[in-house]
């Protein structure tokens, strides 16, 4: 499995991704914990949001999350 990058995908270091969806820009960091065929699991670290490209805020957050790895970039935290 590959990042947005095409670099190897590393269990325990951290990676991100975002989202946009009506109006909202979503954006997580997490630690990568378990790699399938399918997709990535993330222990999330931080969660952000922002309406219309305004300030960040802090955005409620379960513990994991799996991604697909087209959509994940190395996280410098």
């Amino acid at each position: 499995m590959t990042d947005a990058f095409g670099n190897p995908i590393t269990l325990n270091w951290r990676y991100g991704f975002s989202k946009n969806e009506n109006g909202f820009t979503y954006i997580t960091i997490g630690e990568a914990i378990k790699i399938t065929e399918k997709d990535i699991t993330l222990k999330v670290i931080s969660k952000k949001r922002s309406l219309y490209g305004g300030i960040l805020e802090d955005e409620k957050h379960g513990t994991t999350v799996n991604v697909k790895t087209p959509i994940l970039f190395p996280a410098c935290t």
